[in-house]
């Protein structure tokens, strides 16, 4: 059964239980970042390469489609915030756990409804609505789910370990993002049969995924007591609870008392314009501009986060060794100097330098993903630690977000028009390798 700790609790239980119950919290985490992902993650694959026709009527006017369904994308970095503010609040009120169940919920809803959703053909305009509709409850739930997951199994943590344990939610989050990039390449190959049913094939696939991870997350305790929360202890540990003044875990002392850290969170956030570069935008310029073929950048793509995701725990383990901070700024200061060189090798379409750049970008970039999972949760107290990350990463997103209707905006035809969106993206990383200069650093303090 699971069970609900007050903080003291955490501290004061025997390292095997603590151990236990940790591992409990990082498979959770796994399992129900996987899910989250793959499902956000769909649509920002299938929003370059296959809404523009579906849903948005792109046979009439195909690069007005393109920037419509790019910015359909980006529209559920509008609601991420939103979801940031509500569900960051609820983890710190209602628990963290409880939140986690809707977060899943919400995503696995508006999935489902993409899924079965009639073509443009079919309906006209509602069909737009409607995928606008779902991608902003997609973007609600998203505003919560990686910040409460790093969040529960960052307070179970051993501190020695948290690095090591948090990165589980990321290693989670990578491989729903990976399976999601290559969910569509089996059915990539015959466009009338991709741009009919084989793209629902992948939404329909995530209907399991999402119930297992709901099961999965049942098994989890909550590791601080909430005002609204009941209190049990482990089997066998007293249940003791002292009647301390509840904690301030209004949004208002978030801002008032902690601004800063919500200031360096969303600059350091910038480092996910990667993902949107590397597995939204990249695959659309190469294709539109490049004539690339869909299935070998899908491929190239997929290759890349396979690698990407078998360094991420190394990356973990070493910010427990050295620090959050020598780890991210190398990932982000190496990434503003690949950026270049990755564009013109799509320019080239030389498909084995397009390869070698995409995995390098693939390795470097996870080192700056895994590590914000234990560094973001280490920067916040306990009160209002859940809201302090989740607010200030999904503020930061709402830019990483509309990255890839920025970039085919700014992109010029030819042979280095790529030089605006490089400039735009160089500027964004920069901010944050700036605030993560400023940031102490945060390896082995005690949370909770």
């Amino acid at each position: 059964m699971a069970t609900v700790h007050t903080a003291t609790h955490v501290d004061d239980l025997p390292e095997d239980i603590r151990l236990a119950e940790t591992k409990k919290a990082a498979k959770s985490g796994f399992f129900g970042a996987l899910a989250e992902y793959y499902d956000f993650g769909l649509y920002g694959t299938a929003s370059a390469l296959i809404f523009p026709v579906v849903f948005f009527g792109g046979a009439d006017n195909p690069q007005l489609a393109t920037i419509a369904s790019l910015g359909s994308f980006g529209v559920a970095y509008l609601a991420r915030p939103l979801g940031a503010v509500v569900l960051g609040h609820l983890g710190d009120t209602w628990g963290r756990k409880n939140t986690l169940y809707l977060t899943l919920g919400l995503m696995g809803f508006a999935t489902m409804v993409i899924g079965f959703l009639p073509s443009y053909e079919a309906i006209g305009p509602a069909a737009a609505i409607i995928l606008l509709l779902m991608r902003l409850i997609q973007g609600f739930s998203a505003g919560g789910e990686q910040a409460g997951s790093n969040t529960l199994t960052s307070e179970w943590a051993p501190p020695a370990r948290r690095g090591h344990f948090t990165a589980f939610t990321m290693h989670g989050l990578a491989l729903g993002q990976l399976l999601a990039l290559g969910a569509f390449i089996p059915f990539s190959g015959d466009d009338s049969f991709l741009f009919g049913i084989g793209w629902r094939i992948p939404y329909f696939i995530a209907i399991p995924i999402i119930l297992y991870a709901l099961w999965v997350r049942s098994k989890v305790s909550d590791p601080i007591t909430t005002p609204t929360s009941p209190v049990e202890a482990p089997d066998g540990q007293a249940a003791d609870r002292t009647d301390a003044k509840a904690p301030d875990t209004s949004l208002r002392n978030l801002f008032a008392n902690h601004w800063r850290s919500v200031l360096r969170v969303i600059c350091m956030g910038q480092y996910a314009i990667t993902g949107t570069l590397l597995g939204n935008y990249a695959l659309n310029y190469g294709t539109t501009q490049w004539g690339i073929e869909k299935n070998v950048l899908l491929a190239l793509a997929t290759g890349s986060m396979v690698f990407g995701l078998a360094v991420q725990p190394a990356w973990a383990s070493l910010s427990d060794r050295i620090g959050r901070r020598p780890v991210y700024l190398t990932s982000m200061i190496a990434l503003v100097l690949l950026f270049p060189v990755m564009f013109y090798a799509l320019q080239t379409q030389n498909g084995w330098f397009i390869a070698v750049m995409f995995t390098i970008v693939g390795l470097v970039a996870t080192g700056g993903n895994v590590v914000q999972a234990s560094l973001y949760t280490e920067l916040f107290p306990t009160e209002v630690r859940m809201a302090g990350y989740a607010v200030s990463t999904q503020i930061g997103n709402i830019i990483v977000g509309f990255t890839p209707m920025i970039s085919a905006i700014l992109v010029r035809p030819g042979a280095f028009g790529w030089v605006p969106v490089l400039a735009f993206t160089s500027a964004m990383m920069t901010l944050g390798i700036i605030a993560c200069f400023t940031t102490k650093e945060t390896r082995g303090s005690v949370i909770v």
